[in-house]
């Protein structure tokens, strides 16, 4: 495939006849979501040679300027359910054998679980039982199945009025934070992932902030330590619920700092995290792709359950660096294309850079007054290094990405 410096998006007339050229003797891949998450996919099983189409909504994610995918633009899945579907089952009925089907993100998991029945005529995938994954995108489900299989938990309640909010917060304790059931309903109409509370009046703004967008929260409490005491399990799970991939990795940074995704990551042998997730999981028989993160508590060095993500995570990867290539571990068994061992192996100490977010974070953490530029630049000398946008072999989705921040910064001017 000759190497475009930034590839464009393709019309569905385009992509189909693409598709129909595709070999019968392996699957292509569907991947849904184009951000860093969906690239890891891309580069993964594209530089292989197998084909791939990335399917985004309205944004112009990196995945969508791969040199490895044909990239797709619709609008969100959540507000043109019927539109995707479409596009989909077309693509499934021109390819000459059924494509293995990836979902990314929190609405494109739900997608194909509830429309499981007629997307399994045409393409191959694994997904938890869909009653695990109508629970799991819910916070408030999270909480209660980890409290049931033993999992450690933040002390978190569940108000539905005002005086409950109050009283909530006077058994917390302040500072708190409120966080919303749904995540992804939540970004939608609010920016980050949750709101800190230092008091009443902050916490009582914030319960009725998302009670205007239709949003239920719960509060809950904050868990002292900075960004570098969350760690993560990284999973995927055969049919049979065997855990053939299991890795673990701690932040360093996150935009935005306190409670945002990471910005630098590090693989690290985390056998305690290790554990928890993976019992977590094999409560519920989990099938398919998923991530746990805990937050260590300086207060007693428990590991303590922050969220679920029944999907892949933007650090995933951070696993093909580091030996273990869970999206193409994953297409292999999904596509059953060979048999894959369970496996737990990977490198210690490769560092993961989510280059836009880490400048962010840089800017943050310099206004706090906590980190130089002489120090966040030196931190990267001597490490192994994996970036989430930037490849030489593949440099359409970094350029993307900083053209259009140039084009922004030029057009405020």
């Amino acid at each position: 495939m000759p190497i475009d410096l930034i590839r464009r998006p393709l019309d569905l007339d385009r992509a189909l006849r693409s598709v129909r050229d595709w070999s019968p003797d392996r699957p292509g891949a569907v991947i849904l979501g184009a951000s860093p998450n969906g690239l890891s996919f891309v580069r993964s099983i594209g530089r292989r040679g197998i084909p791939v189409v990335v399917l985004e909504g309205p944004k112009p994610l990196p995945a969508l300027h791969s040199r490895w995918a044909c990239g797709l633009h619709h609008p969100d899945p959540v507000d043109d359910e019927a539109r995707w579907m479409e596009v989909l089952l077309a693509i499934g009925g021109s390819a000459p054998t059924p494509p293995v089907l990836i979902p990314t993100g929190d609405a494109h998991v739900l997608l194909v679980s509830r429309r499981r029945g007629e997307l399994g005529k045409s393409f191959r995938f694994v997904l938890p039982d869909a009653e695990v994954l109508e629970k799991l995108p819910n916070k408030s489900e999270q909480y209660r199945l980890a409290a049931e299989s033993g999992v450690p938990i933040p002390k978190t309640l569940y108000p539905s009025s005002e005086r409950e909010v109050e009283e909530a917060g006077r058994e917390v304790g302040y500072p708190c934070i409120v966080k919303p059931h749904y995540a992804h309903l939540w970004k939608r109409r609010k920016e980050g992932k949750l709101v800190e509370a230092g008091d009443a009046a902050e916490l009582l703004r914030a319960y009725r902030g998302a009670a205007e967008i239709g949003q239920a929260v719960m509060v809950q409490e904050l868990i002292p330590g900075g960004d570098d005491a969350l760690y993560g399990l990284l999973a995927y799970y055969d049919r049979e619920s065997r855990p053939l991939c299991l890795f673990t990795k701690r932040k360093l940074r996150q935009y935005p700092i306190g409670y945002g995704d990471g910005s630098l990551q590090v693989t690290l042998r985390v056998p305690e995290v290790k554990e928890l997730g993976d019992r977590f999981f094999r409560s519920m028989r989990y099938r398919g792709l998923g991530s746990v993160e805990f937050k260590k508590d300086e207060r007693t060095g428990e590991f303590k359950l922050i969220e679920v993500n029944p999907r892949s995570v933007s650090g995933q990867g951070m696993t093909t660096a580091a030996g273990m290539d869970i999206p193409y571990l994953a297409y292999l068994d999904i596509g059953q294309v060979e048999r894959v061992e369970p496996t737990d192996r990977f490198r210690e100490g490769v560092y993961f850079v989510n280059e836009r977010w880490d400048v962010q974070s840089f800017l943050q953490y310099r206004k706090a007054g906590r980190l130089t530029f002489r120090r966040w630049l030196g931190g990267f000398f001597g490490k192994k290094i994996a970036f989430a946008f930037f490849s030489w072999r593949d440099p359409g989705p970094a350029a993307a990405l900083w053209g259009r921040v140039l084009l922004n910064r030029l057009r405020r001017k």
